[in-house]
């Protein structure tokens, strides 16, 4: 994992997720530490939830239950699971999808939305969906949607949220 891409943000979302997995008693960080890490951030995701109304304080309480917070007895190094791979690639995609050249904590809560597990759906239920964090986030930082879809081309003007012609959320 090429950590010299990420913020420094996003390096310390990385070592509580693994805190909270090893707090929880799990031998590997899936994304529900994820979620649950990104959430004790002050600064980006609140501002990013915040665009969306979203009660951040029922959400981290909801996160920390489906962590497993103060379950079985502690482990020492819990190694990342495939699905945080699958996380981290995804905020990777995030990111260029969005001009940036780092991944910050909000591309790996953007991750976290599409990887599709509990965490995934804890976030919908929020109405924190991948396309809904996406616009928040283009809005929180005055990035412009894109005018053609990066995967075929498609003049996005008229439709800013999904490509109607192969169904890309942009």
């Amino acid at each position: 994992m090429p950590w010299q891409t990420y913020t420094l943000r996003a390096i310390r979302a990385a070592r509580l997720a693994g805190k909270r997995a090893a707090r929880a008693g799990a031998r590997t960080v899936e994304p529900e530490h994820w979620l649950d890490a990104l959430l004790a951030d002050r600064a980006a995701i609140p501002f990013v939830l915040n665009e969306l109304n979203i009660d951040i304080a029922a959400l981290k309480s909801e996160a920390r239950k489906l962590a497993g917070a103060g379950g079985r007895a502690p482990r020492s190094k819990p190694r990342f699971s495939k699905r945080t791979t699958l996380i981290l690639e995804a905020a990777a995609k995030e990111a260029h999808s969005l001009g940036e050249r780092e991944i910050d904590a909000r591309h790996l809560l953007l991750g976290v939305s599409r990887e599709g597990g509990a965490a995934a759906r804890l976030l919908e239920q929020h109405h924190a969906t991948p396309a809904a964090l996406r616009q928040a986030i283009r809005k929180a930082l005055h990035i412009a949607a894109p005018a053609r879809c990066p995967e075929c081309g498609y003049d996005l003007r008229a439709t800013p949220l999904r490509c109607p012609e192969c169904g890309k959320d942009v």
